[in-house]
């Protein structure tokens, strides 16, 4: 629901709509510690596979969005296939016990910096108009 609610406001623009729905993802595993999803997917293999399922099928909002983008020229074309697979094995690896106590921030917080890094990239864009 808060995907259809952030794909439908139009106070937003496509690229704040990408960047929102992004994070939004993995927010929904704030239910519970990440501790608990380790257990689930250590102890509970068939509940975590169903899980697995559904963050890897649920994109069809976060493709619109991007072939909107591509569409528009606001977005370059790339491989989405390979984006979804990094964007997840990310998320995975943040799940996994201390990766995010490492950094001494929350999932959340870790995955805004993410996608942040995702949609910027690392370079200043100073050094794109140099070359």
């Amino acid at each position: 629901m808060k995907e259809e609610e952030i794909l439908h406001d139009s106070t937003l623009n496509l690229l704040e709509k990408l960047q929102k729905c992004l994070v939004l993802i993995p927010a929904d595993f704030q239910f519970a510690q990440l501790k608990y999803l380790e257990e689930l997917q250590r102890y509970y293999p068939k509940q975590w596979e169903t899980l697995d399922q559904f963050i890897h099928e649920q994109w069809t909002g976060i493709f619109s969005l991007l072939d909107e983008g591509i569409a528009t020229k606001k977005i370059r074309v790339f491989n989405k296939g390979i984006f979804i697979e990094v964007y997840i094995g990310r998320l995975y690896r943040l799940m996994e016990h201390g990766s995010i106590n490492r950094y001494m921030i929350s999932l959340q917080d870790a995955m805004q910096e993410m996608v942040d890094i995702f949609m910027h990239g690392i370079l200043e864009e100073t050094v794109y108009e140099e070359n």
